[in-house]
């Protein structure tokens, strides 16, 4: 008997055929499986790096604007409803960079954001107290936006 006519060599032939063809298919699998999962994270890679270039273009204002503020108060050791209101609306801005800041970051955020709306809300703007709070609160989102981490 000739080996190629044997019915058990066809049936061991397209047995290997089909394992052949079920490791292509699940390499096939795996290979869309990595590539939908790069493609996400393509997407949130692009996302982040214009919310980087966002940030770096509002980074430079801000500061100056904080500075600003952060001087002029502890040189007439007065706040003012318009410098309170400019530093709240950076606040505001730094807010929506949320994906950027790193939690602890967005913490101090927050607590600043807290802090300010109640120096903003008091009746009278006191000397002192509120001044050097003020102060405070302009110094830390100054650090914050001052980061090397932010940088692009």
């Amino acid at each position: 008997m000739h080996i190629l006519e044997m019915a058990i060599t066809g049936n061991i032939i397209g047995l290997i055929s089909m394992l052949i063809s079920l490791v292509g298919l699940m390499i096939t699998i795996f290979t869309m499986n990595s590539a939908k999962r790069i493609e996400k994270e393509v997407v949130k890679l692009k996302s982040k790096a214009i919310y980087m270039s966002k940030l770096h273009d509002f980074k430079p204002n801000a500061c100056e604007t904080l500075r600003r503020n952060r001087n002029a108060a502890s040189k007439a050791d007065l706040l003012t409803k318009r410098a309170c209101n400019d530093i709240l609306t950076i606040i505001g801005e730094m807010q929506g960079f949320d994906s950027i800041f790193d939690n602890s970051d967005n913490d101090k955020i927050l607590v600043c954001q807290q802090q300010m709306s109640v120096i903003e809300n008091a009746k009278e703007l006191k000397k002192g107290l509120y001044v050097k709070e003020f102060i405070k609160i302009t110094s830390v989102l100054i650090n914050i936006l001052e980061k090397g981490e932010y940088a692009l």
